[in-house]
């Protein structure tokens, strides 16, 4: 029974989830197995359930803000806030962003 739970399409979604900032709890929950199982399971196939990147502290008005233009937007909080930075640095808005002047 167990085994089903990791068809081809499961196993796909398994970096995007991460990628978006899931947890293995998170992921497990989702696709309906254990955190053990999924482990377990990724180990043996080589997929990697940890998430690169830096951890960000706000505060909490500022983090409900980045929630509700998530949500606007239809993305998920860490593809959202993810898009941003990038955008920032791809464009190099560092100063008109901060407004540091």
């Amino acid at each position: 029974m167990g085994r089903r739970k990791f068809t081809p399409t499961v196993l796909e979604q398994i970096p995007k989830l991460v990628s978006d900032g899931k947890s293995a709890s998170e992921i497990a929950g989702q696709i309906g197995c254990s955190v053990d199982s999924l482990r377990v399971r990724c180990s043996q196939l080589g997929v990697t359930l940890r998430r690169n990147g830096l951890t960000v502290r706000l505060t909490q008005s500022t983090l409900d803000g980045l929630r509700r233009q998530a949500r606007a937007e239809d993305m998920s909080e860490t593809a959202f806030a993810s898009a941003l930075l990038e955008a920032i640095a791809r464009d190099d808005l560092y100063k008109a962003v901060l407004d540091l002047d």
